[in-house]
């Protein structure tokens, strides 16, 4: 127990050594790729401002406040908050300013192990107009509600994301400002179903938007939570994040699209408010679909793996099925010929049944030998021939003597030419 308490303190006292030697840089450094920020990508580097402890072979760890200043020719921008042991922890405030320094948008995250975990707020500015967003977030995405508020507007979006971060069910969108307006928009997973309108000056209703019932059918059916996958029409599917046009931004567009390109922000009807990229910051929970196109393609080859297996068994099939043919046919050349020659070559030369004979000839040359259902017509008939030959047939020959056609003649050896026999 002695043993264990002294290695306890000797780890205490080393972190206690450690956290008590740290350093601080204060200068330029290229952008961190590991914090978000308001069109951070489109910076190459910017000032900063952390402390640090270093590990034995060198290597800095972040410990301690961090802030990271970085600019473009409109706005300056700066991201506050604490790294522990290397990992962001706690509060974390992301600003952008305009001129005179004053602050537009603000943007507040909490984090816990180095993932977003925890409330979440931003206020965004336009040139008339601005927004409150609020919500929660748990391994980097969000849960529960969200809410949107535009106050001068009397604007507001009210909507829920599920467990794994998706927009779900039904979200409402409100204007009361100029013509009060509402939208419900009905999720499943992400995916956008059906938007519909109400005027509420006039009372009409319209859906702006519906998905093709068949689709949305086949996505509620066959969507699969551990793979994000759907098939749609027999072709699989991925669910992806919705598309960000602008790469140098780290705020996701998070736009949802209607009929016509329309997204949410389009029924405050003013190019000036905050844009949608700051609609809902930070992250998406609006969904895509891409076409997984490994999965079409390994299909595409299964198919034809399988169509080559078929072809191959068909013309093994067909092989078999005509050399059965020749086999029946030298049976038949045995039963009715008094000579060595097959029925074929042999047409008007001495042998027994005629009209049969001759008959049975024509069904031979109308065979059609790459169709599978002529190839088993004649075997039937070649069985129909086989049993004829032992038996009395004065009455088939007779009808025989007044059919020309092949496919008649086929018809009546399969339906008539035993039953008339003796």
């Amino acid at each position: 127990m002695k043993k264990i308490l002294t290695v306890l303190t000797l780890i205490v006292c080393l972190n206690a050594f450690g956290q008590n030697s740290l350093k601080t840089y204060s200068g330029e450094m290229k952008t961190p790729k590991d914090i978000l920020g308001e069109r951070i990508n489109s910076a190459d580097q910017g000032q900063v401002n952390y402390s640090y402890f270093e590990l034995e072979d060198g290597t800095r760890v972040k410990h301690g406040k961090f802030e990271f200043n970085y600019f473009n020719i409109f706005y300056n921008y700066s991201v506050v908050g604490q790294y522990i042991d290397g990992k962001k922890e706690g509060i974390w405030i992301m600003t952008t300013y305009g001129d005179n320094n004053k602050e537009l948008n603000k943007v507040t995250v909490t984090y816990k192990e180095d993932k977003l975990n925890g409330p979440y707020k931003a206020i965004i500015n336009g040139f008339v107009d601005y927004m409150i967003c609020t919500g929660e977030m748990k391994d980097n995405h969000y849960i529960s509600v969200a809410t949107i508020e535009t106050p001068p507007s009397s604007g507001t979006v009210n909507g829920t994301f599920n467990q794994s971060g998706w927009a779900h069910g039904t979200w409402q969108v409100e204007r009361k400002k100029g013509i009060p307006l509402k939208q419900e928009r009905e999720y499943f997973e992400g995916f956008l179903i059906k938007v519909t309108e109400t005027d509420f000056a006039s009372g009409e209703k319209t859906i702006l938007y519906e998905m093709p019932v068949d689709e949305a059918s086949d996505i509620r059916n066959t969507f699969n939570e551990k793979d994000s996958t759907v098939y749609i029409g027999g072709e699989r599917y991925k669910r992806v994040q919705g598309s960000d046009p602008d790469n140098s931004d780290n705020y996701s567009d998070c736009r949802v699209f209607l009929s016509g390109m329309k997204t949410i922000s389009e029924i405050y009807e003013d190019d000036s408010e905050p844009t949608m990229k700051q609609f809902i910051p930070l992250v998406n929970g609006f969904a895509d679909l891409k076409m997984d196109y490994e999965w079409s393609l390994a299909k595409r080859q299964e198919e034809a793996r399988i169509a080559k297996e078929k072809e191959t068994e068909e013309r093994a099939e067909f092989e078999s099925l005509f050399n059965k043919v020749e086999e029946n046919d030298k049976l038949i050349d045995q039963e009715y010929y008094s000579y060595g020659k097959s029925i074929s070559n042999v047409f008007g030369s001495n042998f027994k049944k005629p009209s049969i004979y001759n008959a049975y000839i024509l069904v031979i040359k109308h065979m059609d030998i790459n169709s599978r259902s002529s190839i088993i017509d004649v075997l039937e008939i070649q069985e129909v021939m086989l049993k004829l030959a032992s038996k009395k047939t004065k009455d088939v020959e007779k009808v025989l003597n007044s059919k020309n056609d092949p496919n008649d003649i086929i018809l009546f050896f399969k339906t008539e030419a035993l039953s008339l026999s003796k």
